[in-house]
């Protein structure tokens, strides 16, 4: 079975720790702030699983992946102009090399 581990800061498991207590005192069943941490995370895939029942992208899915495929466009522009600079500094060189007079 896959295992998830994360470091947290002592801040950040401070938090964790009162969470877990108070929702312990409202009826909770996690015993400690690991369990809970491990309860939440499997109540968000639950909670995603259900409103996504099946394999349709959401709204949300889709905006994720435009965004992605737009940075990676400029991403790639950039590149091609770098390499069509570079492409142009090498043909100038080159030029320049066959025009001057060998020693």
């Amino acid at each position: 079975m896959p295992e998830i581990k994360t470091t947290l800061t002592t801040e950040e498991y401070a938090i964790l720790q009162k969470t877990q207590e108070l929702m312990r005192i409202a009826g909770g069943a996690a015993e400690t702030p690991d369990a809970y941490a491990e309860f939440v995370l499997k109540s968000a895939i639950a909670s995603y699983a259900t409103q996504y029942p099946d394999d349709t992208p959401s709204a949300a899915e889709l905006a994720i992946h435009k965004d992605a495929a737009t940075r990676a466009e400029a991403a790639l522009a950039a590149e091609k102009e770098k390499s069509e600079a570079a492409t142009a500094q090498l043909a100038e060189y080159l030029k320049l090399k066959e025009e001057s007079p060998a020693p």
